[in-house]
């Protein structure tokens, strides 16, 4: 599992091959894309800890077989780790 914290796209490119779980956020979006997704060989699920996931391609995750979970509440990624 990587959390993205924004900042730095080159090091989320890095992280993306040995990442499943990829963590963000729509105040701090990793914008996951459909060449984003390719090079994520080995993720199985995007979660975005708060409301909205626009900055997720959905039509390529649901290509490649993803789940894109939204969580939303007090403390939203407890909920998910």
């Amino acid at each position: 599992m990587w959390e993205w914290h924004g900042g730095n796209w080159a090091e989320l490119d890095r992280e993306l091959p040995d990442t499943n779980i990829l963590i963000t956020t729509p105040f701090h979006p990793a914008y996951i894309t459909k060449e984003r997704l390719a090079k994520g060989k080995n993720l199985e699920l995007l979660v975005t800890a708060g409301i909205g996931s626009d900055h997720i391609d959905l039509r390529a995750a649901a290509e490649k077989g993803l789940t894109v979970a939204e969580v939303t509440g007090d403390g939203p990624l407890a909920h998910v780790c």
